[in-house]
């Protein structure tokens, strides 16, 4: 079970040096100096890296801002304003999933039941053994719907897995929660948000178009966007208004694929990729990266801290601009570390990856029962995983980034990659998700 956050304000320590009378004020003062020069530096060169990098680049700009405890700590902008509005991507997903939220937690629709029960979407896939397809489901992108609009006719995108058993991150999946979102509040999507979310956080120089979507589409300044990451910092509420009860926020952190516990855990959240350490939450995080639009946010709700950065970047899949991503995102963790005081380094954060013996488990034959296909997976010589494909016998080395997800990383490449998902029911794995479909798993 998921164990809620614990806030946790920093509250004076009981020096023992004290209690023994040798308490020395200008020792603490001193390292307090320090600390802070620690922090000014490290600032002032993210400050200078980006403005660099940036500059030396075809990003035309960047808009960083840093919170802390509730408050802008610190903004850097390279190349544009306060007031510019930034296309934010799949930022707006957040948005969406927590207007979901509010209409869950005001009796409109239900996290866990069908979709069909309050929504005539039929989405299922009936040539899939699957279960109905939940809001849930939608939210996490573990519906098994595809970015895929290829039937003749066809409403809504097709189901490629099982509901419940892999993690795919589907547009269509949210636009389809937009529609719901419609359907149940009776406003256009567009209206509901700024109705809901614009106005009251006074994100005054931020729109959402009539165009928009549920998975993208609105567009922010900077500072309206530090208005929103606050609220989200303190679970969903301001001094003036409450979105969502703290309850109702922390089904963000629900795990939703059954997976082998482990002591340092990421996993997708209700729209937002989440970090746990011994089953608590400690960081959140949603990228927004689309044609025309780069940046990342990234919140740690108990310490206090988060920041988000955008860019209008040409091209968010290139080499140039993935340097620039990475590297920022670096920086801002080593900051993060300072600015919290914790003893736990967030650049520390390591989820388990299975190693040696432990990927026995993964080893046996696959089949795609839709399309008569199957897979084998094996040990290799280098004590890795191979995986060959039994139809053509096309034969690949996968590695793990986590005890889901394993990938083959294509040739010439250092990042992109296939994906292939293992679906876990509680200590075992049962099946696999590549992007061709849903393997079942039928041998050890």
């Amino acid at each position: 079970m998921l164990i809620p956050f614990i806030y946790n304000p920093k509250l004076p320590v009981m020096d023992m040096n004290y209690l023994a009378g040798s308490y020395d004020h200008a020792v603490v003062e001193q390292e307090k100096k320090d600390h802070d020069k620690s922090i000014i530096e490290e600032r002032d060169s993210i400050d200078r890296w980006m403005r660099e990098y940036v500059n030396g680049s075809f990003i035309p700009s960047a808009a960083l801002v840093v919170i802390r405890d509730g408050a802008v700590w610190h903004r850097n902008l390279v190349n544009t304003s306060e007031k510019r509005r930034y296309s934010v991507a799949s930022f707006t997903k957040t948005f969406t999933a927590l207007a979901a939220l509010q209409l869950v937690e005001r009796g409109k629709m239900s996290l866990d039941e069908p979709v069909n029960n309050y929504y005539p979407a039929y989405l299922e896939n009936d040539q899939l053994v699957t279960r109905q397809i939940t809001l849930r489901d939608l939210l996490t992108h573990t519906s098994g719907i595809v970015n895929d609009f290829s039937g003749p006719g066809r409403l809504y995108p097709y189901q490629r897995y099982p509901a419940g058993s892999r993690f795919y991150y589907s547009n269509q999946g949210y636009i389809v929660v937009g529609r719901i979102i419609e359907h149940v509040s009776g406003k256009p999507l567009y209206r509901y948000i700024t109705e809901q979310f614009l106005e009251p956080l006074g994100m005054k120089d931020s729109v959402a178009p009539e165009t928009m979507v549920a998975s993208g589409g609105l567009q922010c300044t900077i500072d309206d966007l530090a208005k929103y990451a606050a609220m989200m910092l303190n679970r969903g509420s301001t001094r003036f208004h409450t979105f969502v009860s703290e309850k109702t926020f922390n089904e963000i952190f629900s795990k939703t694929l059954d997976s082998p516990p482990v002591k340092f855990n990421e996993y997708r959240g209700i729209s937002w990729r989440v970090w746990t350490i011994d089953d608590r939450p400690y960081s959140m995080n949603h990228a927004a990266l689309w044609v025309g639009s780069g940046g990342w946010i990234q919140l740690f709700p108990s310490l206090g801290v988060g920041y988000v950065f955008i860019s209008d970047t040409p091209d968010h899949d290139s080499d140039e601009f993935n340097l620039f991503y990475r590297g920022l995102k670096g920086r801002l963790l080593k900051l993060t570390a300072l600015l919290s005081d914790s003893d736990m380094d967030p650049r520390g954060f390591n989820p388990g990856i299975p190693l040696g013996e432990e990927l026995k488990e993964f080893t046996g034959v696959y089949k795609n029962n839709e399309r008569n296909r199957f897979i084998e997976i094996g040990l290799d010589k280098r004590g890795g995983l191979s995986v060959r494909r039994i139809e053509s016998g096309e034969v690949m080395d996968i590695v793990p980034t986590s005890r889901l997800t394993f990938v083959y990383i294509y040739p010439g490449q250092s990042e992109k990659g296939l994906a292939f998902d293992f679906t876990w029911k509680k200590d075992s794995i049962v099946g696999l998700g590549v992007l061709d479909g849903y393997y079942e798993k039928i041998s050890f």
